[in-house]
């Protein structure tokens, strides 16, 4: 179940329950176990560093997260919220999820992890990245302030539980409000959605570079298309098919020159075979006469 808060005609700020406590909690076990070895990174990104622990750079976090199929409920969840229809099939990319650590109750020299209590104004990610969220780790009891500030709102995100997440538009300027007391974990992820014809693009791309389904803009695709996306899906299946014939017409054409050249080529072949045949043979009766004509003589 989601809540909008704000509402835009090109963007939509949500807030919705994503997973639970006992789920955030393993996490910021995981993650902190993992930085007792190996530290919280804090120069991982050129601009507006966090400092966090990359999922992808712990076994155990990440397997937690994909075995226990919390990276697909992510996922999904999100995907209804915007509206994707049946999220499983069109598809929902992770670009990159990690655990941020906002701490200052605490001693930079003794405890990892500590010193960073906000994040100035940004915009996450690549061009291709649409969606991102930020899923609070912890209890609201356990810090003072942050928050996901929005620049064009000039406000900020309603308050989250624990287990909660904030999702935007990844273009959508904002920025982590400051704590003021105690500890706040969060689980940050950039997503690229895939085009709402992800079941047709890899058989498309393997038939030529030309015809491309990959669109990042999945939300406003839908929104356009509406309830009228079947046509306009049958009209793109039947360039496919044109296409397909075109190129295995193209395909077979080009075999069957190379067929008739290579049987033009063997042809010549044999017949310059044979006419050296000819030409030993005469030669050979020449030599014949020479020589008959040397005994007569």
């Amino acid at each position: 179940m989601s809540t909008v808060f704000i509402y835009h005609p090109f963007m939509v700020v949500r807030r919705l329950r994503v997973i639970s406590k006992e789920q955030t909690a393993k996490i910021i076990e995981l993650a902190e176990a993992h930085a007792n070895v190996s530290g919280w990174t804090t120069k991982r990104h050129d601009h507006y560093a966090t400092t966090d622990i990359p999922v992808s750079s712990t076994n155990e976090l990440y397997h937690y997260l994909r075995d226990s199929g919390l990276q697909q409920q992510i996922r999904d969840t999100i995907a209804t919220a915007y509206g994707v229809r049946k999220p499983a099939k069109w598809g929902l990319l992770d670009l990159d999820s990690f655990v941020v650590k906002y701490a200052v109750s605490c001693d930079p020299d003794k405890d990892k992890g500590c010193g960073q209590a906000d994040l100035g104004i940004h915009t996450d990610g690549s061009e291709q990245t649409v969606v991102s969220y930020n899923i609070l780790l912890n209890e609201d009891s356990d810090f003072e302030g942050g928050g996901t500030i929005l620049e064009m709102f000039d406000r900020q995100a309603a308050p989250l539980s624990n287990g909660m997440a904030v999702t935007h538009a990844s273009k959508l300027r904002h920025g982590g409000a400051t704590i003021t007391k105690g500890t706040r974990y969060i689980l940050v992820g950039f997503m690229q959605f895939e085009s709402a014809l992800t079941p047709l693009k890899h058989y498309v791309q393997s038939l030529s570079d030309i015809l491309s389904v990959q669109s990042p803009e999945v939300v406003e695709f839908m929104e356009r298309l509406g309830d009228e996306w079947l046509p306009h899906l049958l009209v793109f299946m039947v360039v496919v098919v044109v296409a397909s014939v075109s190129i295995v017409a193209r395909t077979i054409y080009n075999n069957k020159q190379v067929k008739a050249a290579n049987e033009r080529n063997y042809r010549a072949y044999v017949e310059r075979q044979r006419q050296a045949a000819r030409d030993r043979l005469a030669k050979e009766r020449v030599n014949k006469l020479d020589y008959k004509k040397k005994v007569t003589d």
